[in-house]
């Protein structure tokens, strides 16, 4: 452990919002107080959770890595990938249901449409979260079509949008809610653009 603290205390730092360990100084490690979570639901959300799906089960374990690994921005990237682990967990789960309607071979664009009716957009979706494919495909291959990366071609903004999207979605998926503020609404002549 000297040894290693010696060489991270050695090794250059970037940014100064990296994370240090609390072995170099850096600050304990702490729990987030869960200032952004709804207490009175609680109970409600861990009664619904069926613990017999594996499905369900490794989607909300990526989700919950995924915003644990966002604390520190050098684990961005690890955080980036376990939310698509989360966001392809979450269609597989939705096409089981698009199933249950009746479709026996449900695609990741009907799996969005049914998205779409559930949360009340009135677009059809071309695929399932179709606005981070390029994305996903530039985090999770080095080299693809879209080229060769040093590192990952990160959005910040668009994880954190895919984040909350995901936290909303898996809310659904457990409990059957869906948020008033989460429904699309039409733009009106007194929505600003």
């Amino acid at each position: 452990m000297d040894e290693f603290a010696a060489f991270v205390k050695r090794a250059p730092l970037y940014r100064g919002d990296m994370h240090r360990p609390p072995l170099i100084g850096g600050l304990p490690y702490s729990h987030d107080d869960g200032s952004r979570l709804e207490h009175e639901r609680q109970l409600e959300i861990f009664n619904c959770i069926d613990v017999s799906d594996p499905l369900l089960i490794r989607g909300l374990g990526a989700l919950i890595r995924s915003i644990m690994l966002e604390q520190f921005t050098e684990f961005l990237e690890n955080s980036a990938m376990s939310l698509y682990v989360a966001m392809e967990a979450s269609m597989e789960i939705v096409k089981e249901m698009v199933r249950a309607e009746g479709n026996e071979n449900p695609t990741a664009k009907g799996a969005g449409r049914f998205l779409d009716r559930i949360f009340g957009c009135e677009r059809e979706a071309e695929g399932y979260f179709e606005e981070y494919y390029e994305d996903r495909i530039k985090i999770i291959h080095p080299a693809s079509h879209f080229g060769v990366f040093p590192g990952a071609a990160l959005g910040v903004d668009d994880v954190w949008g895919l984040r909350r999207s995901l936290i909303h979605l898996y809310d659904f998926l457990v409990t059957g809610n869906v948020k008033e503020e989460m429904k699309w609404r039409p733009k009106t002549a007194t929505t600003p653009e």
